[in-house]
Order: structure tokens, then C-alpha cells, then sequence
């Protein structure tokens, strides 16, 4: 036979029910729930930031109709294609860098992903050989 529970709370106040569901927990217990999602929102809102910072203001080239990035600082001037940036992740992606000549684009595989601090990417551009470097994208003048 099962025994039901003879509290109803649907007879109650609104203010009792509420008593007792934040009866359950301790103000310390509290405290720690509220902290912890104090943290995830602020490590929300600073990745948020750090998206924005990595993508607004940024030089796009549209060559043979399709739109790049240009990475700085490497010897040769290497681009990536937007809708690619956008898929790099935290984790180490596979991405092609292309260069261009004078008639075509040069394709090339590497690996990328993106450093959490700052609005750097980090780039190896030989995928065999892993040495990740921090690049960021040409700006807008």
C-alpha cells in the first residue's frame, strides 16, 4: 500500500509554499548556489565580450566572390574564410589557410583555436608538426 503525503499545496498560501521550498536549502547552501551562478554569468558575459571584440571592426576581402579574413603577422599574407572563423572553437580545429597569388588561391591545412583571455587566435600552420602562435585579424582603418 502507498502511503500518500497529506500536504497540500494547493490549500496553502502562496506565501507558505514559498516558506517552505526555500526551507530546503541552508543560507550557506544558498550562498554557494547563488555564487556559483554568479560565476557562470560572468563567465558568460566576458566570453560574449571577447566574441564581439573577435569579430567587430575586422578587414573582410571578397576575392573570386567569396569573403576572408586577413591574418597579421604571419610572413605571407595568409586568409581565412569568415564562415570558417566563425566554427573555431576553444578546442583545436582543423582550418585551411589560403593565400593568395596572382591567378588563384593557394590552400593550405592547419590548425587553429582560439585563446580564451585575449581576442588572439592561435594558428599552427602545419598541421603535422602542432606550434600554435597568436595572430589576430587585420582591423578596419
Amino acid at each position: 500500500m502507498i502511503k500518500t503525503s497529506s500536504i497540500d499545496f494547493f490549500s496553502e498560501s502562496e506565501e507558505d509554499q514559498c516558506r517552505k521550498r526555500t526551507e530546503l536549502f541552508t543560507p550557506l547552501e544558498k550562498q554557494k548556489i547563488l555564487n556559483q551562478l554568479n560565476q557562470e554569468r560572468l563567465f558568460r558575459q566576458k566570453n560574449d565580450e571577447m566574441q564581439k571584440k573577435r569579430f567587430e571592426n575586422k578587414k573582410i576581402y571578397t576575392i573570386q566572390n567569396k569573403k576572408y579574413y586577413k591574418i597579421m603577422d604571419f610572413k605571407h599574407s595568409y586568409y581565412i574564410k569568415v564562415e570558417n572563423y566563425k566554427n573555431i572553437s576553444y578546442a583545436q580545429t582543423t582550418v585551411l589557410l589560403y593565400t593568395y597569388t596572382f591567378t588563384t588561391m593557394t590552400v593550405r591545412k592547419g590548425l587553429a583555436k582560439i585563446d580564451k583571455a585575449t581576442e588572439r587566435i592561435l594558428i599552427s600552420n602545419d598541421a603535422l608538426r602542432i606550434y600554435f602562435k597568436p595572430y589576430i585579424l587585420e582591423e578596419e582603418h
